[in-house]
């Protein structure tokens, strides 16, 4: 369900006079108000046939990246992809007979995903300290985790928003720009996820990384918002719900914040004004994390308000 909030990332394809174009009235910064339609933009290509006309739009969407709030990009290339759609074989019903095609789960994120991205993370850190060296032969200024006769380990905790898990993958610096990644088995036993990855920015596209292994070269498709808050992208070109837990003396309080330092989750709020259609649960109830707790009704969609997490409820205002 399309919501409100901050862009904080917008990234639109190119625009191609007849046939690409974007019509949007917000920008990069922007507020998405509740009060209004929640549309961000119209993306609309012209091709002489349906398949290349669904081929431009699929990258055309391929390229459109909104960070900063839940968008239907990944839902729209996901249709663009089955072959009724293509076909033109679709009514009011297409969504219920492709719903598990349209509505699968994102892939899990594998060891190899999770240490790529622990790595880009470390690098773009250190990539910021080397900006502030004073001399570049200056060993003391360098800021890159050398150590002498000994072999530094810096652990990255990540945090999947999904489910609220986390893992630790551990990074060692080989050598400028070069690293190694590792998580630790039930055992306790180190095991390599990947060895001498060479990181390095590319020359011809701001929001990507070059990583260099012995097998294989990859690209990671990144973003950088005016917080220095970095989102890589997952598989389908959507933000990767992962995040780099930071590395802080909190107070108590502090320590029940979420990732993004908003107040804990002790109150759930609808996303969007609309009419309330049913109401799941009451006042002492105990609640387990995803469980319906509200239905709304609003701009013709049905949206469920989810419990973030177990616990009580004590007051449903409606």
């Amino acid at each position: 369900m399309p919501q409100s909030g901050k862009i904080n990332v917008l990234r639109e394809p190119l625009q191609i006079e007849g046939k690409v174009r974007v019509d949007t009235g917000v920008k990069e910064g922007d507020e998405i108000s509740t009060f209004y339609d929640p549309m961000i933009s119209k993306l609309i290509v012209k091709e002489p046939t349906r398949q290349k006309a669904i081929e431009a739009l699929d990258m055309a969407l391929e390229n459109y990246h909104v960070i900063g709030l839940p968008t239907n990009i990944k839902f729209l290339r996901r249709t663009l992809a089955i072959p009724d759609f293509q076909q033109g074989n679709f009514d009011t019903s297409f969504i219920a007979k492709h719903e598990k095609e349209l509505l699968r789960a994102t892939r899990k994120k594998s060891h190899y995903r999770r240490g790529t991205i622990a790595i880009v993370s470390v690098y773009l850190e250190t990539l910021r300290n080397r900006s502030q060296r004073k001399h570049f032969l200056d060993p003391w200024m360098q800021r890159d985790m050398f150590r002498l006769n000994h072999k530094s380990l810096r652990p990255v905790e990540l945090v999947d928003d999904e489910d609220g898990s986390s893992e630790v993958i551990l990074i060692e610096y080989v050598k400028e720009n070069t690293f190694n990644a590792y998580y630790k088995d039930e055992n306790g036993f180190l095991v390599s996820i990947l060895l001498g990855a060479e990181v390095e920015m590319n020359p011809d596209r701001q929001d990507d990384i070059i990583v260099r292994t012995k097998s294989e070269t990859f690209k990671v498709d990144y973003y950088m918002d005016k917080d220095d808050k970095v989102t890589q992208l997952d598989y389908e070109g959507a933000p990767l719900n992962i995040y780099v837990k930071p590395k802080k003396l909190v107070t108590a309080e502090q320590a029940e914040m979420d990732m993004s330092g908003n107040a804990p989750n002790v109150a759930i709020v609808s996303p969007m004004p609309g009419r309330v259609v049913k109401v799941f649960a009451k006042p002492g109830q105990s609640v387990k994390k995803g469980e319906n707790l509200v239905s709304v009704e609003s701009m013709k969609m049905e949206y469920f308000v989810k419990a973030t997490r177990d616990g009580v409820i004590s007051a449903i205002n409606v």
